[in-house]
């Protein structure tokens, strides 16, 4: 399959968490898309999922309402 659409990233969700400062930080849940023109019509073509932080580093989703910076080990809790 031919996947030579426009490559874009996608905001599925956002969270607002705190750190180990008790400062918030706001993470987001992304995914890579495709989207390409078929003889069918448009399509997307969704890809992995992700997150990160506002300023792009990587986080792991630890449990349900915890997080972990990739980098540099730090825990953040969801606050919702």
């Amino acid at each position: 399959m031919d996947m030579d659409g426009e490559k874009t990233v996608e905001t599925i969700s956002e969270r607002a968490c705190i750190d180990s400062n008790g400062l918030p930080v706001r993470l987001y849940e992304r995914r890579h898309l495709i989207v390409t023109q078929t003889a069918a019509g448009v399509r997307r073509y969704p890809g992995a999922r992700f997150w990160c932080t506002a300023e792009g580093d990587a986080v792991r989703l630890i449990d349900s309402s915890m997080f972990e910076v990739v980098e540099s080990g730090e825990l953040l809790v969801a606050m919702e």
